[in-house]
């Protein structure tokens, strides 16, 4: 049920109905808590809605079951460098670069760490 609810959850939130993907995605996750999937897309969603700090608070449930899901240390790294976070967006997108296979998220993780420390050095 949860997965069923997961998939329609994500074609709302690809088609733009980011209400009616929330919807099916809060029913995933009240059938199915630790399915990383639908915590990962309840974040992409939330974010997408506005709502940053919830959006992190599923990124970091989907973490929390899975480590090594990259996608969303990869949101997680964003969301903290946009409030300037740095040393936790830096743990994130040093997290991607251990965890990922995708040869382009690793690069823009690396990039993104080249800029925080850049930063860093700036303060």
């Amino acid at each position: 049920e949860f997965q069923v609810h997961n998939y329609i959850g994500w074609v709302y939130y690809e088609k733009g109905a980011l209400n009616q993907s929330l919807l099916a995605l809060k029913k995933a996750i009240a059938a199915g808590p630790n399915f990383t999937p639908a915590r990962h897309n309840m974040g992409l969603t939330l974010f997408a809605l506005g709502f940053e700090e919830e959006a992190i608070v599923e990124f970091q449930k989907a973490v929390e079951i899975t480590p090594e899901l990259s996608a969303a240390h990869d949101q997680l790294g964003l969301l903290f460098l946009k409030r300037k976070m740095y040393d936790k967006a830096l743990l994130e997108f040093r997290a991607v670069i251990v965890h990922s296979s995708n040869v382009k998220e690793v690069e823009a993780a690396k990039e993104y760490v080249r800029i925080i420390e850049n930063i860093r050095k700036g303060e």
